[in-house]
């Protein structure tokens, strides 16, 4: 707690306290839910910064292979048409 600031006269007139702001062993948890599954990926880390946060999409990033092209999809995802036209 922090130390007691004395009665200042226009101020405040009796005794009152300050505040300190302590972290205390906080921690950042971080979750996602696999909608499909029901699984829950977590992290839980002692930061909170945009690094960590990163570091926990790379591993949903690493829990989900590349899709595999279907063969019988009637939409394939094709590459973007590139445009040879001169624009005018």
């Amino acid at each position: 707690m922090a130390p007691a600031l004395p009665p200042e006269p226009g101020q405040h007139p009796a005794i009152s306290r300050d505040y300190e702001y302590r972290r205390h062993g906080t921690f950042t948890l971080m979750a996602g839910l696999d909608l499909r599954t029901g699984h829950v990926h977590s992290a839980v880390v002692d930061r909170h910064r945009s690094r960590e946060f990163i570091a926990f999409l790379r591993q949903l990033d690493a829990a989900y292979p590349a899709p595999t092209p279907n063969p019988n999809d009637p939409f394939p995802t094709r590459p973007a048409p590139q445009n040879t036209t001169p624009r005018a």
